[in-house]
């Protein structure tokens, strides 16, 4: 599977709104994620956040892991669990 974007983050409107593109969900990309995570860190003083996600197949407890981010304790929906993340994975 070829990968057209990497993750990234970025101002959208500096000092205000940040923008994180996670570009896949797939295992083979987990490594991308720490640029997600790392953004995260960089846009801490955001007053809004993007998270674009659009069209992204792949491995739904990569996503649960990520999501985890927004959480404070445990949370479930549909069957699906989502717990607090406290840390970014190695």
């Amino acid at each position: 599977m070829e990968q057209a974007e990497q993750a990234r983050g970025q101002w959208q409107v500096p000092g205000w709104i940040g923008y994180i593109l996670i570009a896949t969900w797939e295992p083979q990309y987990r490594q991308d994620l720490a640029t997600a995570y790392e953004a995260l860190d960089d846009l801490a003083d955001a007053k809004g956040l993007i998270i674009d996600v659009r069209s992204r197949g792949g491995d739904e407890p990569l996503a649960q892991e990520f999501a985890g981010c927004f959480v404070l304790g445990p949370s479930c929906t549909g069957g699906t669990c989502i717990a607090p993340r406290m840390s970014p994975a190695a």
